[in-house]
């Protein structure tokens, strides 16, 4: 009588199959959480020696000597090439726009400011002038940043008023000093656009791609979609 595989019928090879699987899961899952566990010890080693080198950068930077800042680290914008003008006493009495936001430009330009064309840490600050000073640099680059804001309201302010030559001799300027203010870019675009000026857009994207700041996109796909 001829033998039959009896035992290969009614599912028994899925049945061998799925005990199989069972015996394999529990492998794969294992090596699985040892390769992540692995993992995650290297990255906390590699973070923990990236934090005490950085530690040690800065106990050492912080044992060097004050330096004095270079006046070429200085910007002293040239306000000669801002369009001021005189206002009636009427107009300074009722607070113009205008009038107070070239009055804040002009106050903003007469401190001591510093802006760097690229960025530093405070360890690389450290290294260049000395613990002592940054708190100076600081102060200094927060006075960059005023008059730059300053600047962009006093632009914003003479495009209210339909005073749009004025407007970008001003956005202009304070983006030829470094300017990260998005708003700055915008307002300047929307000129340009309205003079059907693709050059004048076309310069202004690429400055923009140079410059690493907060809204740099925004301002980019502004203008985009004005190109």
């Amino acid at each position: 009588m001829p033998i039959t595989l009896a035992f290969f019928e009614d599912g028994f090879s899925d049945i061998l199959f799925t005990r199989l699987l069972w015996g394999v899961i529990p492998v794969v899952l294992l090596v699985l959480i040892v390769t992540l566990i692995v993992r995650v010890i290297d990255r906390r080693n590699k973070a923990q020696g990236g934090i005490n080198t950085m530690l040690a950068e800065d106990k050492k930077a912080n044992n060097i000597r004050s330096k004095n800042i270079d006046e070429n680290h200085f910007y002293k914008p040239n306000i000669a090439e801002l369009p001021t003008k005189k206002y009636t006493e009427e107009e300074i009495a009722s607070a113009h726009p205008i009038y107070i936001w070239q009055k804040k430009s002009m106050a903003a330009a007469d401190k001591k400011m510093i802006h760097f064309k690229e960025e530093f840490t405070n360890i690389e600050l450290k290294k260049m002038f000395g613990t002592a000073n940054l708190e100076f640099i600081a102060r200094y680059e927060e006075n960059f940043t005023n008059f730059i804001h300053a600047l962009r309201h006093w632009g914003q302010a003479l495009l209210k008023e339909g005073q749009q030559d004025d407007a970008q001799k001003v956005l202009e300027f304070a983006i030829e000093a470094g300017s990260e203010i998005s708003q700055t870019y915008i307002l300047l675009s929307d000129i340009y656009a309205a003079q059907r000026n693709t050059r004048a857009l076309i310069a202004l994207k690429n400055t923009l791609d140079t410059r690493n700041m907060p809204g740099k996109k925004t301002a980019l796909d502004h203008i985009e979609t004005l190109l």
